[in-house]
């Protein structure tokens, strides 16, 4: 079953693309000018949310890849999700505020973003409520990954 659910284009392959396309980039410059209404949230550039898709790494990116690749991953998949995993490493990103903030779709309405990775207490990333059930899972997920396991 899982070999051919590997031989399918799907989904997390699709996103692992889209992902690896913007962290490449190391760009951790990702919120605009704050609208009127909304001034004290932060607000994703346009560009990082096209269409409602967000080139932004998810949690649930981690969770998808981390059993994915380990049985349908090339070293062309891997190399790009180590990319992701060390954007996600980067003090940068770990600065970035709890669900990275809210996104427009264009129309001048808003949503709440949510669902980003973060490592608790390590270089400035926001704390939780319960750190420890927090770090036990993403570490979890993120052990799958060379770059997890190299990064200082």
């Amino acid at each position: 079953m899982i070999r051919s659910f590997c031989l399918k284009p799907n989904i997390l392959r699709k996103r692992l693309d889209t992902v690896f396309d913007f962290v490449r980039r190391g760009d951790y410059d990702i919120y605009q000018k704050p609208l009127k209404y909304i001034r004290n949230l932060p607000l994703i550039k346009p560009e990082l949310t096209p269409g409602g898709e967000c080139r932004l790494p998810l949690i649930y990116d981690i969770v998808g890849w981390a059993a994915y690749l380990t049985e349908c991953g090339t070293k062309e998949d891997l190399a790009k999700a180590d990319t992701v995993i060390g954007y996600i490493f980067n003090k940068e990103y770990q600065k970035f505020p709890w669900g990275y903030g809210i996104m427009g779709d264009g129309s001048g309405r808003t949503r709440s973003l949510g669902w980003s990775v973060y490592l608790q207490d390590f270089r400035g990333a926001p704390a939780r409520k319960n750190p420890l059930k927090s770090m036990v899972h993403v570490m979890a997920l993120l052990i799958n990954f060379k770059a997890a396991s190299i990064h200082p």
